[in-house]
């Protein structure tokens, strides 16, 4: 028996590819409730009168985020020193703002 070769998808590919759109729609919806939590904190600072907001942020995809969110770094701490405190992170902390106007 001769079998055929085509250039269609397999069931497991398929199966893939969907997998891969829907793990790419959840990390969009996420990003997007992240860098809506930092505009709600801008929000609440304005209506308390409070003329700015900083947060430490650990992680690069927090720091990306809250650069999105208009958030400008402040300070950062390098990796060496924190390592002097017994914290083990891979990579700087940042001290992130936004001023409120």
């Amino acid at each position: 028996m001769m079998s055929l070769v085509t250039g269609s998808l397999g069931h497991s590919d398929v199966g893939r590819q969907h997998s891969a759109l829907r793990h790419q729609s959840y990390c969009d919806r996420r990003r997007q409730r992240t860098i809506t939590f930092y505009r709600a904190k801008e929000i609440m600072c304005r209506s308390l009168g409070l003329r700015g907001t900083a947060t430490v942020f650990s992680t690069a995809a927090a720091q990306a985020a809250a650069s999105r969110a208009g958030y400008s770094t402040m300070a950062t701490r390098f990796i060496g020193e924190v390592a002097k405190h017994r914290f083990i992170l891979d990579h700087d902390l940042k001290v992130m703002g936004l001023e409120i106007l």
